[in-house]
């Protein structure tokens, strides 16, 4: 995590953010493959709109994306 109070914060909501909006699609991706390609579109398009907010510093917020990007690529 970050060690600025701020940037943990940002961190922090980013992580729930991803786990609210992004994880949520998991499952599809893995048991419904007549919706897959629609959660696949939908996660293409909000880590478009999310990748400016991470940092050129691996973090926390890398850990997190890296099985969402997994499955989303498979």
């Amino acid at each position: 995590m970050p060690a600025d109070i701020q940037d943990r914060a940002r961190a922090r909501q980013l992580l729930h953010t991803m786990d609210r909006e992004l994880y949520s699609h998991v499952d599809v991706l893995e048991n419904d493959l007549k919706s897959a390609d629609k959660s696949r579109a939908h996660l293409s398009n909000r880590l478009s709109e999310m990748s400016g907010l991470f940092g050129n510093n691996y973090t926390m917020l890398d850990v997190a994306l890296a099985p969402l990007l997994w499955r989303h690529s498979q």
